[in-house]
Order: structure tokens, then sequence, then C-alpha cells
């Protein structure tokens, strides 16, 4: 667990609180079939933010890359078991976060949770940033554009019971999208959570989201026309040097 420091940033404009994850340096490396691993040891979390909040990440570990199907964190930590559940990563750095063979297909999934340790509302907005692809053949056939990512549950922790999925309650805004071709892309994957369960006043939030290879995006080759597998993708690698967190006192508007 990390505790945030209590710092205050003022603008004319507004107040922005970004907790930076210098997340992975998420080394997604498609070697002939797919490996997926983390080449070195990345910052996971720098933070700036005006409220108190403490915060842990946590992977789901699957040796078969099939991704989480409960979503239930405290009755699937890894304890006695080193599978099927989620292991805690904690700062300062990551050193291997993923590791073993992958192909089209293979789902990896991620717990946060969040507490707010104030009395204030404030609201949750999760970008990934700092996409890019190594040893692809060209500028388009980029294995970013294959990677699907979306948020598949949102919880508090409610006398020790997780609630069901707020993940389309009013005001949350949630994303579905794969990866684009630009490095200086940010890319949306939730905003507007808020930090205090409106319904039970809980302060601990819990976000899922995952990480998707689709297997229906082949890349195009020179003259536009669709290759008929993934091959494209083998021996590149997916750089995710991001995860954006920043909590504001006011729901951001517009979609």
């Amino acid at each position: 667990m990390t505790s945030s420091k209590h710092i205050c940033y003022r603008t004319v404009i507004s107040i922005t609180f970004y907790l930076c994850f210098s997340f992975f340096a998420l080394a997604i490396t498609a070697y002939a079939w797919f490996t997926i691993t983390n080449q070195n040891d990345a910052r996971l979390i720098s933070d700036l933010t005006e409220i108190e909040t403490s915060y842990q990440f946590y992977v789901y570990q699957d040796h078969y890359n099939q991704g989480d199907q409960l979503k239930d964190l405290y009755n699937q930590l890894c304890l006695d078991t080193e599978v099927f559940c989620y292991k805690e990563i904690e700062e300062p750095t990551i050193n291997h976060l993923f590791n073993g063979s992958i192909a089209p297909g293979s789902r990896f999934s991620f717990a946060l949770v969040i507490t707010n340790l104030t009395d204030k509302q404030a609201y949750l907005k999760l970008d990934f940033g700092g996409i890019r692809s190594t040893q692809a053949p060209d500028a388009y056939n980029l294995i970013q554009i294959a990677f699907e990512y979306q948020v598949t549950k949102i919880s508090y922790m409610n006398e020790g019971v997780e609630t069901p999925d707020r993940s389309t309650y009013h005001p949350i805004i949630r994303y579905q999208n794969h990866f684009g071709l630009s490095s200086n892309e940010l890319y949306p994957i939730v905003k507007n959570v808020p930090t205090l369960d409106i319904y039970t006043g809980s302060n601990e939030l819990i976000v899922y989201f995952e990480l998707y290879f689709d297997p229906s995006i082949y890349g195009r080759d020179l003259e536009g026309n669709p290759y008929p597998n993934s091959n494209i993708f083998m021996n590149q690698t997916l750089w995710i040097e991001h995860l954006y967190m920043m909590i504001t006192i006011h729901p951001e508007e517009g979609a």
C-alpha cells in the first residue's frame, strides 16, 4: 500500500491532481509466437494529489492468459496459491509483470484499489499514455493497434463486502477501444468515478480493467488489403509506459 502526501497546487483555471503511473513500462513483446514481458525496472507510481489517498495495484496471475472471470478481488488474492489469483505489485519498481507465451485472444486483468482518506468527494480519471511499438515492419502495422483496453467492473468495499458493479452508473463514463497509431496520444479508460460511493458512503474504490489481444485485427498490406492472420505482429514489442490517474474535486464535463 502506498500513501500519498498532501500537496496543494493551484492554477487560475482549475486544480488538477495527477497520480502518474510510469506503469509497466509494460513491454508486451510478440516473439515467435508471442511473449509478453516487462524488460526494465519501471517506477510504478509517482503521485501528486490534494486529497489524501492510499492505493494498491494488482495483477491477475493466469498461466493461460484467459483473464479474470470472477472479479472478486479480496476473495482472489494470492495467499496460498500463485495462479488464478490477484498479486499485489508494490512500489517502487516492477520487475516482470508478465512472462510466458501468448497469442491473439490473450487477456490480461488488473485491479486498482483507491482509498479516499478524507470526507471529501473526488472523482477518478484513468488514461493510458506513452503507447509505442518496436520492431514493426512499417509505420502502420503496429502491434499496439491489435490491443483493446476496457474497464470491466467498478465497485466499492462496504463493511467487508464488495458492492455490485457501478460502472454504468452516472456520472461514470468508461471506454472500450483499441490503441491507435499515435505514441503521443492519451487513451482514456474511465472518468468521473466517485472515490466515495454515493450509495453506501464507502471510501474504498476498486477499478478492474483489462488488456485484450484482439484476434480479429490482422493488419494490412501496402495496398490496404487485410492480411489473413496476425503474423505481421510477430517479433514486435508493445510498450505501455504510463497509466495516468487524475483525481479532481469536480467531475469532468463531456464525453
